[in-house]
């Protein structure tokens, strides 16, 4: 999916968070791994990635997308087309 992906988009941003209840279920389900449910640091060629564990929501790692911080990181990314390591929001 990435080299169709990539070829479509000048950047591409993965959020990340360690121990994210939905998509640890996901892959105990499926058994495969899911790309955001990060227990380590994820690197992948042509992916700038985001640890969000510790703005994630207490209760299911999963939906820090709605954190302040996140959203204002998406803003930067988004609006001001920013690259990750230009954005002081999430690191």
């Amino acid at each position: 999916m990435l080299p169709r992906l990539s070829a479509r988009v000048t950047r591409t941003t993965l959020y990340t968070a360690a121990r994210d209840i939905p998509l640890l279920t996901s892959w105990v389900y499926n058994q495969s791994p899911r790309l955001g449910a990060a227990n380590a640091d994820v690197i992948i060629a042509g992916i700038e990635t985001i640890d969000a564990t510790t703005v994630a929501h207490w209760y299911d790692k999963h939906n820090y997308h709605l954190t302040r911080h996140a959203l204002q990181d998406l803003g930067l990314l988004l609006n001001e087309r920013t690259g990750a390591h230009e954005r002081p929001t999430v690191k």
